[in-house]
């Protein structure tokens, strides 16, 4: 017999979990009334703002609200969660439903979808008006709020002050990134609205009081922070993301055998539906707002995770203050990595739970189970495997059932692949079988002559250095109070180690392990035995202050490289639109820097960076920058066959370049200085940080390049 999880009493008197009141379904209700009321208006009287912040709101969070109020008895966080995954999932089957039958009909999607919600609503609201009536009777007589209800909000509105604070100081620093990373520049009062909200935790502790929010914004303050101050996403590759949603949107459907993000296209579907419904025309905005929306997300899936295992809901939310201030791996920018990582943590908490009164209610679980199974088996590659992994050790252990829990996780997936192998056989090599070392081993920078600034080896080390210190106290508390449940968690975590076996996941694999693990590893660092979480607020304070100041320098510590700026997106936009076909763009410094990608012609052009092209100047020898601007575009043109040849110059490139020792920044600055004057390019485009040019004789370069040679003193020095 399957016997339930261990369930164990946090520190204070014990709580309850109370379902959801009739007063708190009716303000949700309300508010996905006023969302679509917005939304209705803004399209028919043409506000673009309007209709841009209500439609958007709706279908990422509002449109989930009203099949989850059918849901009942639940908690508020457990509603919150249903109602976030639904309508995240329920976005992303619209638009990719529309996309592969190449029916692209945004607008009537978005009025179907009102259509069935409205009924919804209006029945939740009926029922709940019915269950408040009879509960303002039995209380009729008594005034005011009860007073754990008044502490509560109390708590709540004094997080949100921080909330403010930490916003009003990040809007002050707009500017473009920094050498200096953003938790240096953001000054005092950013920490003060952080200092805010870790004592609204402490407060929560001490009065036995829920820290959702307040840890919540703990967990979101530096993504919320980035995107204000730069005003775009915080890695380059949510750029290249954006290229697929505007091909949705420009060819109203998908081309699968393009390549494999056209075949795992579930997010950039959603997003481009978003997009046309809510008449959104850079889609940039939302890959820079996203990491907002996902890191709640998360803190709340890893919070619902823990309750299935801690009771009581301090303890719970500590598990996700340590899961989310932890992090620092940029696992919630705008990828389908992140959404594939949220819905198989929602198939975790869905799959633990033991409280279903009806066959009915398990039925409904398990087919919601099969409903996101589908959903993310056309989001993301790799994430079905670990989740069906890590729900068959549970089933090992017991703690999960039935035990085909983890193939109807996984039989869509393989079906999904077997469908699109051609695209995904690339991808899949045999020689990485087995070799576990070099399939752990972290992106490497071959090509780096000068050395790689302490900053950048100290933004991985020092988080990473906390994620063993989580991983330890894991284990501790597996050998201090070994049980069924505490060997079952840290095998489930270890079961993404899988991975390494297989693939090293272009070089990345040991981040989606780590990524996989966390959770679980969280869990057990809080795990308090069969005893009360006696952690005392002092050591709370301390732990989650160093946790706090690891996120913030790890998150942002190398901006200066990561930060797509606005201006050079916009450059990128406009070759990819303005080029002829086949027209190739030099990328002056690593590809890696560069947010290319990111319009419907992304197939149609192409990108040569210094790494492709092995370019990058000797720094042990002195640097003569128009020797290196004659130099590399010889290269390019004889090395990449092209209708036109145009050049990037941006400051992102430099910074990158010189963040991990490919090359000096100061050196930079000179070749971008004369990248302006060379008679060989002539500039096109001018932005605030970055120049975009266009060759101006090719033939004749090429034909001047192979008479010349490609010695190393045409560039480096002399």
């Amino acid at each position: 017999m399957v016997r339930t999880p261990d369930r164990l009493e946090t520190a204070g008197p014990p709580r309850t979990a109370m379902p959801m009141s009739a007063a708190l379904r009716l303000l949700a209700a309300g508010i996905v009334a006023v969302l679509l009321a917005l939304a209705v208006t803004g399209i028919a009287a043409d506000l673009p703002a309007l209709r841009a912040v209500a439609v958007s709101l709706f279908l990422l969070t509002g449109l989930g609200v009203a099949p989850a109020l059918l849901a009942r008895p639940v908690t508020v966080s457990s509603f919150v969660l249903l109602a976030l995954t639904l309508s995240l999932a329920a976005t992303t089957t619209v638009g990719f439903v529309m996309a592969q039958a190449g029916s692209w009909a945004p607008l009537l999607a978005f009025v179907a979808c009102v259509a069935i919600t409205c009924p919804l609503l209006a029945a939740a609201v009926i029922r709940d008006l019915g269950e408040l009536r009879t509960a303002w009777s039995r209380l009729r007589g008594r005034a005011g709020i009860s007073r754990p209800g008044a502490a509560q909000l109390r708590l709540n509105l004094v997080a949100l002050v921080g909330v403010l604070v930490v916003a009003v100081a990040a809007f002050l620093q707009q500017s473009a990134p920094e050498r200096a990373g953003l938790y240096l520049r953001l000054g005092p009062g950013w920490y003060l609205g952080l200092l805010i909200l870790l004592g609204c935790v402490l407060w929560a502790r001490v009065a036995n009081l829920s820290p959702a929010l307040p840890v919540t914004a703990l967990g979101t303050a530096v993504v919320l922070s980035q995107a204000i101050v730069y005003g775009g996403p915080t890695v380059m590759s949510a750029a290249r993301h954006v290229g697929i949603v505007e091909y949705i949107r420009t060819h109203g459907g998908l081309e699968s055998g393009l390549d494999i993000y056209q075949a795992w296209a579930g997010l950039f579907a959603g997003t481009a539906w978003l997009c046309d419904a809510a008449d959104i025309q850079d889609p940039m905005t939302i890959a820079t707002w996203w990491p907002v929306l996902m890191s709640a997300a998360l803190a709340l899936a890893v919070r619902e995770l823990a309750g299935r295992f801690l009771a009581g809901t301090f303890a719970a939310w500590t598990v996700a203050a340590v899961f989310i201030l932890a992090n620092t791996l940029n696992i919630t920018y705008y990828s389908p990595q992140s959404l594939g990582f949220f819905l198989a943590l929602v198939v975790y908490v869905l799959a633990l739970a033991r409280n279903d009164r009806s066959a009915t209610g398990r039925r409904a679980r398990l087919g919601l189970i099969v409903y996101l199974a589908c959903v993310l088996a056309v989001t993301h590659q790799i994430s079905p495997y670990l989740l069906a992994l890590g729900l068959a050790v549970l089933v090992t252990f017991g703690l999960v059932r039935p035990w085909w829990v983890p193939l109807v996780v996984a039989l869509p997936a393989v079906g999904w692949a077997v469908v699109n192998s051609a695209v995904l056989g690339p991808f899949i090599r045999l020689d990485a079988l087995g070799r576990v070392g070099q399939n752990v081993t972290p992106p490497a920078h071959p090509t780096a002559s000068a050395g790689i600034e302490p900053v950048t080896r100290l933004a991985f080390q020092v988080p990473a250095a906390v994620l063993v210190l989580v991983g330890l106290a894991a284990l501790v508390t597996v050998l201090r109070r070994p049980s069924r449940t505490t060997w079952g968690l840290l095998v489930a975590a270890g079961s993404s180690g899988v991975l390494t076996v297989v693939s090293n996941y272009g070089q990345e694999g040991i981040f989606r392990v780590a990524m996989f693990a966390l959770p679980w590893l969280a869990l057990l660092a809080v795990y308090p035995g069969r005893g009360a979480l006696r952690i005392s607020p002092t050591v709370i304070a301390g732990g989650l202050a160093v946790l706090i100041l690891v996120n913030a320098f790890g998150q942002t510590a190398l901006d200066w490289g990561r930060v797509v700026r606005p201006d050079t997106s916009d450059a990128t936009r406009w070759f990819e639109r303005s080029a002829t076909k086949d027209a190739v763009m030099l990328v002056t410094g690593t590809s890696n820097a560069t947010p290319g990608k990111v319009t419907e012609r992304y197939g149609e052009v192409r990108y040569v960076g210094r790494d492709t092209l092995e370019d990058f100047p000797d720094v042990s020898e002195r640097y003569d920058p128009a020797a290196d601007v004659r130099h590399l575009t010889g290269s390019l043109v004889s090395r990449a066959e092209a209708s036109e040849y145009y050049a990037l110059v941006s400051d992102s490139l430099g910074g990158y370049d010189d963040l991990y020792g490919l090359q000096d920044y100061a050196d930079y600055v000179r070749f971008r200085s004369e990248m302006a004057r060379s008679p060989l390019w002539e500039e096109v485009r001018v932005g605030a940080t970055s120049r975009l040019y266009r060759l101006r004789n090719p033939d004749g370069i090429r034909r001047d390049f192979s008479e010349t040679g490609s010695e190393s003193s045409e560039r480096g020095g002399q």
